[in-house]
């Protein structure tokens, strides 16, 4: 039991890593010399050094959106990190750890969310052209994943002795 409590402990903090990584990374689309993330663009200039923005003006609501979800879904399971330390100490033999699996439940749909939104409206104009999603596109897909397959566990696992 030691071993199957260790290993979702893992499983949890390693998706909030992807988590926040997936947040704060600069990679979601890159595009020669055009990297942009959920904050900033960022255009490499012919000197070598790079220049940032803050693309809210050009993108939209939709952007903002998605930093939100991204965000929730850092809380939601920091949070569910926190309710299954508490549930592990609290909780009588028997029980199931269901409010833990809904918070995390919570913050995959959030990520869920943030990205298919963020996939139906990337940025595609002039400078974006042949572009493609960078590696933290790929890692909140990925968080998504691992997120989920740890909701479902912790719906279903019971505290034992």
């Amino acid at each position: 039991m030691f071993l199957l409590l260790l290993s979702i402990f893992i499983l949890h903090v390693s998706t909030i890593v992807l988590l926040f990584v997936a947040t704060i990374d600069s990679s979601w689309v890159t595009s020669g010399n055009v990297v942009t993330d959920l904050w900033q663009q960022c255009n490499l200039l012919d000197s070598g050094s790079w220049i940032c923005i803050a693309p809210f003006e050009s993108q939209g609501e939709w952007l903002q959106a998605v930093q939100g979800l991204m965000v929730l879904s850092v809380v939601f399971s920091c949070v569910s990190l926190f309710l299954f330390i508490y549930q592990l100490y609290q909780l009588k033999k028997g029980g199931r750890f269901v409010i833990t699996g809904i918070f995390h439940l919570l913050a995959s749909l959030c990520v869920l969310l943030g990205a298919a939104v963020y996939t139906s409206q990337r940025p595609s104009g002039p400078p974006y052209a042949g572009g493609s999603f960078g590696h933290s596109y790929v890692i909140t897909w990925v968080a998504f994943s691992l997120g989920l397959v740890n909701s479902v566990v912790y719906l279903f696992l019971r505290k034992r002795s």
